[in-house]
């Protein structure tokens, strides 16, 4: 290996190590072919998390957060762990959700069947806390959701758990309007709030 190949290499893995978890084409856009990325994980250097997505084995994630990367790597950029996954993430719901689901444009292809995709119009920048590589609907976002897709989740589990998000606090009416405005889900809100706000 020449010292420009060698630095060029060396200046590959420092941007991967970076991603911390990342795309095969990730990889290739930095100049690490696919056929490395494959010795690279029987050497046990890289971790093979799901088809096409890497981490290094020194820097594996670990649950959450390492489901939560892959499943938006491989739903696409805009794509929200939201759904019963984020009322789990709350708090909201006792039961752990069979797959992790996830709010996609309405153009988004279908990911693999790992995942209980919803396709929305809701703006993916409101409402949203972003990390490196996922983002997460804020509890204000997925108790709307909830209530807006009652019929994929059940009427009774969205307002359950929009109950329980004003009993403890955590939201008031003032911010579940103000992000229902802008989500354009004031109607929303205004059926559901004599429901959910009811003791």
């Amino acid at each position: 290996m020449t010292r420009k190949s060698l630095i060029q290499s060396i200046s590959t893995i420092k941007k991967l190590r970076l991603l911390q978890v990342f795309t095969s084409a990730e990889a290739e856009r930095f100049g690490l072919s696919r056929a490395s990325l494959s010795r690279m994980a029987k050497q046990d250097e890289l971790i093979r998390l799901a088809s096409g997505v890497y981490c290094f084995s020194d820097q594996e994630l670990e649950g959450r957060d390492r489901d939560y990367n892959v499943a938006c790597l491989r739903c696409g950029k805009d794509s929200i762990i939201g759904g019963m996954t984020a009322l789990f993430h709350y708090g909201l719901i006792e039961e752990v959700p069979n797959h992790i689901w996830l709010m996609v444009s309405k153009t988004t292809r279908s990911p693999a069947p790992l995942y209980r995709v919803i396709r929305t119009a809701h703006d993916p920048k409101v409402g949203v806390i972003s990390f490196q590589r996922y983002s997460i609907a804020t509890i204000e976002r997925a108790i709307l959701e909830g209530l807006s897709y009652a019929s994929k989740i059940g009427e009774e589990i969205a307002i359950s758990a929009a109950r329980k998000a004003l009993r403890s606090g955590d939201v008031d009416r003032k911010k579940l309007y103000a992000i229902a405005k802008k989500m354009k889900l004031v109607k929303t809100i205004e059926k559901y709030w004599g429901a959910i706000s009811s003791q």
